[in-house]
């Protein structure tokens, strides 16, 4: 997921008070919206034959529908960039709680060694 579930918890230690249940409330408000838009656009655009035939790429193949062919791969393209961009903030995430367990002595302190370039605690030699 990159909704912002996942994000938020990485930064609430340097949020100020009550801003974590406002940022929650509000990705959680756009996904209420969101999901069901995009559903009934799914099965206004395409039958549900096509929608089960394309379970793995039904997003795909409502845009080539319903915009072409440059439109689909527009989609397509957007996804693979979503998809770096949640193992990107899988990796930010994994080192903050990594961190942070490593902070409250749950892990080794060893974990806490910043890299000597950018100051950051992921052990990159």
């Amino acid at each position: 997921g990159v909704t912002g579930f996942e994000t938020s918890a990485n930064y609430i230690e340097e949020q100020k008070r009550g801003v974590y249940p406002r940022t929650l409330f509000n990705t959680w408000l756009v996904i209420f919206i969101l999901n069901p838009v995009l559903s009934v656009v799914c099965m206004a655009v395409l039958d549900l034959n096509t929608i089960e035939a394309h379970h793995r790429d039904v997003l795909a193949k409502v845009a080539y529908d319903a915009g072409g062919k440059h439109f689909g791969l527009w989609i397509s393209a957007d996804a693979a960039l979503v998809l770096a961009g949640a193992v990107l903030t899988a990796f930010v995430g994994v080192n903050g709680l990594v961190r942070r367990l490593a902070l409250d002595r749950c892990l080794p302190q060893v974990l806490l060694a910043e890299n000597r370039v950018r100051r950051t605690n992921h052990l990159i030699p």
